[in-house]
This record gives structure tokens, sequence and C-alpha cells, in this order.
């Protein structure tokens, strides 16, 4: 319930009743400007009483709880950046100060005073309740939208069974993480300012645990895996709004709302969606959370039972169709929230048959038929699949039921007989001039003709294939008819004109024409070979009549031959040389010369002859000796790494000899220098030369600073030379490849940094620092004693110097001189003086002087007792 939030009437819900001066005094115990702004919010967020009264009475009358229990931890607070600074620092920002924790009460009250917190993190500060905290609490209410309101505790007292929301700094940035949603009215406290590291850890792994106590055994403890939290997509890791809920046995469960106070917000759920008929009563039940007191249901033709109660009854109307949207509004004191479900209203099945009917079914050939729809199927023949096959013709049905009716289909299926057909003449036709042949179809199906033609008859009057073909619904059946069409044969003798016949060889003759030939030596074959001049004659026959023709084969003599002769067959460049056709007919060269001999130079040569009887042909190939040649395959300039080597690899024409002595075409060069391989041949000498340089990469870097405390942000400059490229590592892990980088160690340790730097050759060299990185919150002191005898136990004194950048260790004797001194390299005392002469046993005075991480010098004093 928000305090002074007062509903006087019914027309004038926002009126705000304002308290005299002496009680708002008692109540705000705070400068006037405060208590204007919390009435200022309160009167944003006026609420009718009996709301909040309600939502009040019924947070004290909850079952009894423990002592305390921890509900929940806001381990990953949000920020604003440089918009939200702290006090104590301009520029923080630090989502630690946003930290918050939620804890119930039991059934008694608890003084504030008492509470003291363990933190996984920083050490507890207490508790403060001033004009700072008042302000903070004004501003949060003020951005409040649901029926939620914070209360600061009166005279330091929790009440029984009180929600309270802890936030861990007074100096926090109210504006990071949103309270509009807040629906409840909860107890807030603020921890005193100076926590901006935070409490709470939110990356790695490994548990964390929270102990808060009143004492007189009213504790409560929460332990949460850092590894199990959450991203805003519900993913494992670590984001803004992580936050880890606690039941009553201590069991975490990890959620992550976004930048949200660790609170329950109001929500409203309509319920499922449904499937009904027109008529049908659907049941609604609509879930909420949240201090809603009014609720309306709306949409739809239908009726609601009560359309004002959180669940009802919906009767689908007539006029609903397809889907209906159902609107549940929820309303709570300052504001309205909505869901939806979706009806989906059916009605009798739509049915439809594949194929559509009526359908005709062959003989021996079943009929597949699918009914298109959806629910229950039902066949006249008893089955209920969605597709049936059917053998014989006949009337049948089909019923398509659902849960709003049925839809029946009746069809019949009528017997198709197979295709007949018979052509008259049937076989081969053979027509001579201009005859004509008729063909008859007989068939109990549409005939077809191979012309497109569908007439029972069909005129044949030119050479080919007739085919016909008849179909129907049962199948196609085709037959053909060869139809060929001649005259009277006019042979001819091919090849025409005939070649001469040359000693030796043969000519074969082809007669062309259609019918069948005989040759004057009685052979009946398409070609006659002949080797012998003479008269050669033949006659084709068909059945139009026949015809004949003859040729005369002529004498050609011999073939002829061909050949060259020369007197070099290799040439270098420039060089040429004669060569000589050999042969009987005339000349021709490859390269257009008619001559019998010709002068050339390397290349391929072809001399063909030529008479009457053909020709001959002969060829031949002038070497070219090429100028020897060599190669160096990528640069001339080669860049050698430190302990490493590098390939060296030449392309030539003839043997290779390196300036080494090496006979390779690939060495391998481990030192700097000039490198030349040489090829030679009877044309002269070729030279390629490799030039090998040592690599200048080398790789440098400083750290800044170079070892602190825990958390620390540490920068590293790159000092490195002759280098394009680099990476970095943390304890051999690859991290960056910038050229300069910073890093983040959250935990103490020694960690190895390297630097990897690399030139454009390929080339690397390494450099490696440790930072020390060390926790400082423990008080240093001067050791008080030790026993330098040499045992090996407490031998020397030695100074703790891990928190320190400089340190300087002054001993002196009773009587005040100085007697030793060290520094922070050499951080002990082994009971000699400066000198290295043993001193006295006794009790010395001490003075240590040191300038932490921080550049906070400080100086401790303290008694030294040395025994042997």
């Amino acid at each position: 319930m928000h305090p002074l939030k007062l509903n006087t009437s019914l027309t004038n819900k926002r009126r705000l009743v304002t308290p005299s001066k002496q009680y708002r005094n008692l109540l705000f115990p705070f400068p006037s400007s405060v208590f204007r702004i919390f009435a200022l919010a309160m009167k944003r967020r006026l609420r009718w009483i009996v709301t909040c009264a309600i939502a009040f009475l019924s947070m004290i009358g909850k079952a009894q709880q423990p002592c305390v229990h921890i509900e929940s931890i806001f381990v990953d607070a949000c920020t604003l950046g440089g918009s939200c600074p702290s006090a104590a620092t301009n520029t923080c920002s630090c989502e630690g100060k946003n930290e918050m924790m939620r804890f119930r009460l039991g059934d008694g009250d608890q003084l504030l005073s008492n509470l003291s917190i363990n933190w996984p993190n920083n050490n507890f500060l207490g508790f403060c309740q001033n004009e700072q905290t008042a302000q903070n609490t004004a501003d949060l209410n003020a951005t409040i939208e649901a029926c939620g309101w914070l209360i600061e505790p009166l005279d330091g007292v929790l009440p029984a069974n009180s929600t309270v929301l802890l936030i861990t700094s007074a100096d926090m940035c109210t504006a990071a993480n949103s309270f509009a949603g807040l629906a409840d009215t909860l107890y807030v406290i603020y921890q005193c300012p100076g926590n901006f590291q935070g409490h709470f850890a939110n990356f790695g792994s490994g548990l964390r645990t929270t102990t808060m106590t009143f004492g007189m055994g009213c504790n409560s403890t929460a332990t949460y895996d850092r590894s199990l939290l959450v991203t805003q997509a519900g993913l494992p890791g670590a984001e803004d709004g992580a936050t880890v809920n606690f039941d009553l046995q201590g069991n975490a469960t990890y959620v992550n709302n976004g930048c949200t106070a660790p609170f329950n917000p109001s929500t409203v759920n309509a319920g499922a969606d449904a499937t009904g008929c027109p008529g049908d009563a659907l049941e609604l039940q609509a879930t909420v959370s949240g201090a809603f007191s009014e609720f309306e249901w709306s949409g739809g033709s239908g009726t609601f039972a009560n359309s004002n109660a959180q669940n009802t009854t919906y009767t689908i109307g007539p006029d609903d169709t397809g889907t209906v949207i159902l609107t549940f509004s929820a309303s709570d004191c300052n504001q309205t929230l909505t869901d939806q479900i979706t009806i989906t209203i059916s009605g009798e099945p739509d049915a439809t048959l594949d194929p559509a009917m009526p359908a005709s079914i062959c003989e021996g050939d079943p009929l597949e038929i699918a009914l298109l729809g959806s629910g229950d199927v039902l066949w006249s023949t008893g089955e209920s699949t969605p597709t049936i096959s059917l053998n014989e013709p006949g009337d049948y049905s089909v019923t398509l039921s659902n849960n709003c009716g049925s839809t029946i289909i009746d069809f019949t299926i009528e017997q198709e007989d197979a295709p007949t057909l018979s052509l008259n003449p049937n076989g081969k036709i053979a027509l001579c001039g201009d005859e004509t042949a008729l063909i008859t179809a007989v068939s109990n199906s549409e005939v077809t003709w191979s012309d497109g033609s569908t007439a029972n008859t069909f005129l044949a009057d030119s050479p080919g294939t007739v085919t016909a073909t008849a179909s129907n619904g049962c199948g196609t059946l085709s037959q053909n008819i060869e139809v060929n069409v001649g005259d009277v044969p006019q042979p001819e003798i091919l090849p025409n004109p005939l070649p001469l016949l040359c000693e030796g060889e043969s000519i074969t003759l082809t007669v062309s024409g259609s019918g069948t030939p005989v040759w004057n030596d009685g052979s009946t074959s398409q070609t006659l070979t002949v080797s012998t001049p003479g008269t050669y004659s033949v006659v084709l026959s068909n059945a139009c009549g026949s015809g004949s023709t003859s040729v005369e084969v002529d004498s050609a003599g011999a073939p002829p031959t061909a050949s060259i002769s020369t007197t070099s067959t290799a040439l270098c460049d420039g060089e040429t040389t004669e060569i000589n056709a050999v042969g009987t007919g005339e000349v021709l060269w490859n390269n257009g010369s008619t001559e019998t001999s010709i002068t050339v130079t390397a290349g391929t040569y072809t001399l063909t002859i030529t008479n009457g009887c053909g020709s001959a042909e002969d060829n031949i190939v002038i070497a070219a000796l090429e100028n020897p040649s060599i190669t160096l395959e990528g640069s001339p300039t080669v860049v050698l790494c430190d302990d490493d080597f590098v390939t060296l690899t030449v392309t030539a024409n003839g043997p290779v000899e390196w300036s080494n002595g090496a006979e390779e075409t690939t060495i391998l060069v481990e030192a700097p220098g000039s490198y030349t391989a040489t090829t030679s041949n009877a044309c002269g000498d070729a030279i390629a030369v490799a030039n090998v340089t040592a690599s200048s990469v080398n790789a440098f870097f400083s750290a800044s600073p170079p070892d602190g405390t825990a958390p620390l942000e540490v920068d590293f400059e790159n000092l490195s030379t002759g280098a394009n490229s680099y990476q970095w590592f943390i304890d051999g892990e690859p991290w960056d490849t910038d050229e300069n980088t910073s890093y983040f160690f959250e935990f103490t340790g020694t960690f190895s940094v390297t630097l990897i730097a690399e030139d454009e050759f390929g080339c690397t060299d390494t450099h490696t620092i440790d930072v020390q990185v060390v926790d400082c919150n423990e008080p240093i002191v001067i050791p008080n004693v030790f026993s330098p005898n040499s045992d090996g136990i407490n031998d020397r004194l030695v100074l703790p110097t891990e928190c320190m950048r400089v340190m300087q260790f002054s001993v002196f004797n009773r009587w005040g001189a100085l007697v030793f001194e060290a520094q922070r390299n050499s951080p002990f005392w082994d009971g000699r003086d400066a000198s290295g002469s043993p001193l006295a046993d006794g009790m010395y005075y001490a003075v240590m002087t040191y300038t932490d991480f921080n550049n906070t010098t400080t100086t401790l004093t303290g008694n030294v007792l040395l025994t042997r």
C-alpha cells in the first residue's frame, strides 16, 4: 500500500490528501524540498486505497516465512556511462554500486542496525538512511508505472513479513535499472557509499556465497555458480541483467530480464488457443501476476458467461467463422495489460474426389480414388483410408466427418474396354510412278493417323511409314505400314569422273539408284573393285523395270616417291642450312617453294612430290639449339630469418652449377650473401643471381603499470622494429592482434605476457615479460622477530613487498645509529650490518617507507627482536 495514497471519491480517483505539517514531519524527518519531490511522485502514482490495502494485507497474510530468506540477487547490474557519475569519482558509473539483493522477513520485526552482510567480494560498509537515500527513494518512486511503492524503514525497523530491497550503494545511479513495472510494496535500504567495484562476480566459474544475519540465529545464505549465469537471450554467459532467484531451500534459478530491478513485474496471460464448432461453450482461464482488480473479456460475435471475470465461458456465435480473436484485459492502479487467444472455428468438412466423377474402370486395371479433405473417412465398401482401389464398376458413396458434421458424396464407376485396331491393306505397299493406295482402319475407338487426321481411311501417295493409333481411357494401340514409291531405274557408276588407274592399285566402282544391280562379271553387290583397265557395265532392276550403264577405266602408270637430303639437322640462333628434294614429279615445300633445293633455318619442313598417280611426302626436322637460359624463381632479393634457411630455385634449359659448387636446381642457404647459378651449351652461357639478406625484425614492448593490485588494467606499448603484424598471448593463449593493447587482470597471480612480431617476409621475433597482480587488501606489517642462526628456520627477516612499487627499510640500534638498509629489490635482513658483520642479539628499531600501486606513500615503524 502506498503511503498517503487515498481514493476520496469515485469521481476524483487521483485526489491527493496532504497531511498536516506536524504529521508530515513525523513521517518524513527530512527537508521540505525532499518532501515536495516525494509528494509529486505520489501524486503521479495515485491509486485508490482499496487496491493497495488489499495488496498490503495479502503480503502480511502470507504463510509464515523463515526469520529471513534471500529471494533474489541482481548479479550483473546496468550502468549509464558517464551520465551517471559517483561522488567518489566523477567518471565512475560502476555497475557495482547498482547491484541489488531482495530478501523477505518472517513473523518478527527486525532492526536494521542488527543487520550485517558478508559479501562474496569487498567489505560490508553498513547502512545509511539520510537525505541522499530519501532523494533516491523519491526518484525511484517517480518512475514506477504499476501499483508498486518503495518505503524506507521508520525508526530503523523492518516490519514482520515485509519484502526488502537492498541496494549496495546509496551513491547509486537511479536511472540505470528500471522500476517501472514494480507492482508490490517493498521496503528499501541502502548500503553506505564507497562500493564501486561491486560485491558479486559475473565472469568465469566457481561458487559465490552471500550471508546475511540479524544475530540470534536469524540468518540466510545464498550461493550461485558464476558459470550458470545467462544472457538476455537465455544463453549461457555473463551480460547486464543476469539475476539469480532462490527458493526457501536455497535452490538457485538463473534468469535475465535485462536492466530491470529484481522484483516480480505484473504479467497477463489469456491462456491457450482453442478450437470449436458454432454453439460450443469454451472454458477461458486467464492467469495474472500483480495487483490487478479489474478484468474484461472482449471479441467475437458469441457470448461470455461473465465478461468481467478472470475465468469465464465463451459460447461460439453463429457469425463466428474462420478464426476469432478474444482479448483479455487486466487493470491495476495505474495500467491495463492485455493478451489474446485465437479461437479456430470448424464447420462441416469440405470433400472432393480425385479423379472427378463420373469415372471409368478398365478390365484388369484397378482405379485408385482419393478423398481430398480433413476428417474421418468411411467408404461404402467399409474402408476408412483416404485412398481406395476399386476393381468393379458400380454405384458407390463416401462420408467425411469431423466434430462439426458430415459430408456425403455419391458416385458411379462405369466399365470401359481396351482399344481394338485392324488395317486394310496390311504390311508393305509398293507404288510406281503416280499410283496411290487407300488404307482403311477398323476400331472401337477414335483413330489418329501419322499426319494427325482422324478419318477411318488414309490415302498413301508418297514413300514412308504410315502409322494408325487407336486410344481410349484403357490404353493405346498402334500399327505401321511401309509405303515404297518407285520409277524405272536410271543407274549411274561412281565416282564420276573416274580417276586413272595407277600401277599396283585398284578402283572401287559404285552403282547409284533404286533396284537390284547385276555387273558384267555377274556379281550383284552395289560395288565392284577393278585393278586392270577396261570397260565395265551394270544393269539395275526393280518392280517398275530395269536400266543399264557402262564406264571405261584407263591406266595412269606408277605412283611417285619423295625424300629429303641435308648436311646439318641442328642449328644455333641465326644459322642456316640447305635441304634437297629427291624424287620424280612436281615439287612443293610446305613454305610454298617449288625449287628442288632451299636454304632454311631451324624448323620442320615437308616435301610433297606429285604425278598422275598421286603424291608422296617426306618430313625433316632441323633442330634449334637454344641459347642457354636460366631463371631464378621468386624475388632476386630473399630475406633470411634468424636461425632459419631459405630455398633458392632456378629453371634452366641445361645443367646448372652454383657459385657455392652445388649442381642442383634447388639449394638451401643458411647465411646471407650473393649466390650465382650458371648454365652452358654449345651456343654460350647464362647466369641468375640471388641476394640473401638477414631479417631486421625485433620484438619489444613495455607494460604500464608492470604490476599492481587486482583487478588491474595494464597498457602494453609496442616498441618493436621491422615488423608489420603482431600476436599477443597471455599465459600462452592467443589474445589480441593490435599493435598496442591493454588487458584487464581480474584475478591475482603472475601472468606471462608474450608478443610475437612478424615482418612482411614472415620472419618473427618474440619478447616476454611477467605482470604480477596481487591482493593488497591485507594490512602490511613489519615482522617483529627472527633468528639468523643458519638452522634453516626464520634465518632472515623477509619484508612483504608484493603490494609496493618503492620501498626503503632502515634498522637502528638502541642508540639510534643506522645499522642496515634494504630496498624493494632486496627485501630482507639476515642480521648483519651494512659491512656484512653479524649484529648482536637484542631489540632493534625498524622504519619502513613504501609507495603502493595507487602511488600512496606510507611509513611504518616497529621493534624487531634479533635472537640466535
